[in-house]
Formats: C-alpha cells, structure tokens, sequence
C-alpha cells in the first residue's frame, strides 16, 4: 500500500527544476510612453524611491529607467510579513501618484507587480518564419503566438525579445507648423489622443520629429497609415488640418538595441514563465504541443526549443536514481559484512522501497514540489533508513535462537527495543527540523533535501516495527 501511495505521489506532485526559493520582493513598473529615460529617472523613478524608503524593513532598492518605463525592485528583508508590505505600498502609492507629472491617455499609474528572480522561463522558444519580413514576422508573434502562450494553464507569463517593431516616423515641417498656427506639442497631443496602441514615442524639438509605434496586427499596414495621415490635428476657420498637411509619415521599424539569434540567424525569442509552486514538467510538454499546433496552424512557421527546463528534470531523476541505487547497494554490501548473513541484509534492505515511497507520499500531502534537492534528499538518508530495520531483525533473531516462536519473537523483540528505536528516530528527525526554517537561497536548499529525510524516517520507524519483525 506504501508503495502505491508513493508512486502516485510522484506521478502527481509538481514538479521543477530547483528548489523554489521564497523572495521577499516587490516591484513598482510606471509607463509614460513618450518621456526620456533622463525625465523617467528625474520624475518617476528618484521620487518613487526615495518615498518607497519610508515602509520599512527594506534591505536595498533598485531602480531603472528607460524611455516611457521605470520598474523598482524593492528587496525586503527575509523576516517580513510580504502581505503586509505590500498593502503599505500600495496604500503609498495611491498617495503618491497625485504628485508625479499629469498621466497622458496611454501612460499607467505606478503598479505593484510580483518579482521572483529566480523563476525564469521553464521553455524557451526561437520563432522564425522564412518568407515574412521581420516586423510583419513580430506583429504575428506579439498579437497571436504569445497571448496564446499566455493563456495556457499554468504560465505566469510570457515575453518575448528581437524582431522588429513597427513604427511610425512623423516628421513634421516646421514651416508648415507656423503657416497653420501650430506647434509641435499639439501633433503629440493629437498623436496620443488618437486610437493609437502605443501612442507617441519620443519628441525631439530640434527636428521636429515624433516617434510612434503601432501595432495593429498583420493587415492593418495601409489603414493604419492612411489613419495617420488623416488624423486631425488642428483648425484654421472652418477648415480641418490633418497630419498629411504639416508632416511627411515614414513607415518603418523602431531602432534596434539588441537582437536574438539562433543557430546563426535571426529569430524572435519566447519565454515562457511558470507559476512559482506549479507543475514545470507539464508546463513544458504543454507549451510543446501548443508549438507543434500553431506550426501546423500557419505554414511556414517554426518554433524551435531553445531552452527546456524538462530536460534537466529528467536528467535529475536519471542521476538521483543512479545514485539512489548504487546507494541501497553498498549499504546493503556493508550491512551483509557486519551481521554476516544474507537473509538479514535481504530484509532490512527490503524496506527501503516502502520507506522511500511513505516518505515521497507525505512530502506530496503537504504540498511541497518535486526538486532535486527531495531527490538528493532521498539519496542522502539510505543508510539512517536500514537502521531501524538492521536493530529488529538483530533482536527478533536472537530471541528465536533463545527457543522462541518465530511469531512471539516478533512481538516481543519489537517491544524490546520499541523505545530505543523511537527514540534515535526522534533524535535523527529534531536534529534535521532546525534546517527547514532557514531562510534565504541556502535555507530553500536545506529546506528542500531535509524535508524527505525526515519523511522517510518516520516511514522507516513505521515499517521497522510492523514489517520487519513479520519478515525476520
């Protein structure tokens, strides 16, 4: 029954790659599409942190700046309560959002989001598609292929990286500005006013020209120019002054400050990110079927794995059990040395599979996930888990020699050493528990390989005192 138990334990319990270390983080993400990364920095960013400061318990902050977007992780220390941090930052930037600079049609409010540095993407995906040109190519992967990832149960989320983006270049003439009685500032205003995804990039005075990225999927290229062109921007009398009037539209790409390349050549990259106690195995077989059905959904299209963290779960599980049964192997060689015959070395060795699968089963109950610091763990307690079984059967068998029934022998040699055998089980598992309250990168490490250790011995004690004394 142990056994069963464990089995469907390990089929069922999440599984990822490393120990999931708990991060006491939060993250302040304000867009104001348009603003300089200098202006960010000046109005967003610096004011953001230095009122952030008064929360307390904050161990350092890191800000960045780029243009239209500023993100701040603020790095708590291990023993706060993060609940109550963060409804104290929120409450504060409430606060504080009243005194930044006016949001625009297309700028958002300072939010708070999660940040866990080491949850990086579980798969990783290079899209390429040979015949579509670089910015048809993006648009198709930010519109279609990724909200499809996004939705996939659970994926915290997914980004991508490279390609090109669609942009529009408004270069305004100057002259023609002074000709309507305009200015440069009511372009960006009608800009930003209008349907526009992302509304008006940056502004530079000396040229006059504006920035805007649009992104309205595959076919809306000639529509969404002939919008532009358009698009009104001011009055003289009764007549309607549209951008075509005072500024030359270039249909291009925004410039480019880094780029994917796979195998050589150019390609989008997809991460795909996991929930932080989800099912990273089945993540990752999911997203896989997902590629091979958008692939089969629009020809030509190829989503080749980068980077796939189930890989490296199944070669976990390939060396824990390497190592798990070489193991049970040589305690078994040393057990068979010291007690001098096979029969006793057979049955204390044959509990550990029991053992093992109680200990597995009770870390699935309390719902911790599948690493390889629990299958390290397992490894590391093979000789502690004979013990018990080794004291049994070497007190059941003198108990027969003294002219006992194999039967009476059981319970009474079980009974003899009962208190002895709880006891140094007890000890085993106090001595561990101090390791599963540590905090920090090596406290989930400890956390994570301490946890089966002392599962397995309670298991162990179990089998020792009802298994064992039947099979000596």
């Amino acid at each position: 029954m142990m056994v069963i138990l464990g089995v469907y334990a390990y089929i069922a319990i999440p599984v990822r790659m490393i120990p999931r270390v708990p991060s006491p983080n939060v993250g302040v993400v304000t867009q104001y599409p348009g603003m300089s990364a200098e202006d960010m920095q000046r109005y967003i960013t610096n004011p953001l942190e230095k009122r952030i400061q008064i929360v307390g318990g904050v161990n350092y902050i890191l800000g960045t700046s780029q243009a239209g977007y500023s993100k701040i992780v603020v790095y708590f220390n291990y023993n706060v309560d993060l609940k109550k941090k963060w409804l104290q930052m929120q409450a504060l930037l409430n606060e504080i959002s009243n005194e930044l600079p006016k949001a625009g049609p297309n700028t958002t409010k300072p939010r708070l989001v999660h940040v866990n540095n080491q949850n990086g993407p579980a798969i990783q995906f290079a899209i390429t598609r040979p015949g579509m040109s670089p910015t048809a190519l993006k648009s198709m992967v930010d519109n279609i292929i990724l909200t499809q990832f996004q939705q996939q149960p659970g994926v915290l989320s997914a980004y991508t990286f490279g390609g090109d983006t669609r942009q529009f270049v408004v270069d305004v003439d100057r002259n023609k500005l002074a000709a309507y009685d305009l200015n440069i500032l009511a372009i960006r205003k009608a800009i930003d006013a209008a349907n526009v995804d992302h509304g008006g990039g940056p502004l530079i005075q000396g040229s006059h020209r504006i920035d805007v990225e649009i992104d309205q999927g595959l076919n809306g290229g000639l529509k969404t120019l002939r919008r532009l062109e358009n698009l009104p921007v001011g009055h003289q009398g009764s007549r309607i002054i549209y951008l075509r009037n005072v500024a030359h539209i270039k249909d291009t790409h925004a410039p480019l400050y880094g780029n994917f390349y796979f195998n050589g050549k150019p390609a989008i990259w997809l991460g795909v990110q996991g929930e932080g106690k989800g099912n990273y195995l089945k993540l990752t077989q999911d997203a896989k079927k997902l590629a091979r059905r958008l692939e089969r959904q629009y020809p030509g299209l190829k989503l080749q794995v980068a980077f796939d963290q189930s890989f490296y779960i199944h070669l976990n599980d390939v060396n824990a059990m390497d190592e798990f049964i070489k193991a049970v192997l040589l305690a078994s060689l040393v057990i068979l040395l010291f007690l001098g015959e096979l029969g006793g070395t057979v049955i204390a060795a044959a509990i550990l599979p029991s053992a093992v699968a109680f200990g597995f089963f009770l870390v699935y109950s309390i719902g911790v996930q599948r690493d390889f610091g629990i299958m390290m763990g397992l490894v590391f307690v093979v000789g502690k888990l004979l013990d018990d079984s080794i004291v049994v059967v070497e007190v059941v068998r003198r108990y027969i020699e003294r002219g006992l029934h194999p039967k009476v022998a059981a319970v009474v040699g079980a009974e003899h050493v009962q208190n002895a055998v709880l006891a140094a089980t007890l000890t085993f598992a106090v001595m561990l528990y101090p390791m599963t309250r540590l905090t920090g990168d090596m406290g989930a490490g400890f956390h994570s390989m301490t946890i089966p250790m002392i599962t397995s011995i309670i298991g162990s004690y179990i089998l020792a005192m009802t298994i064992t004394p039947l099979m000596a």
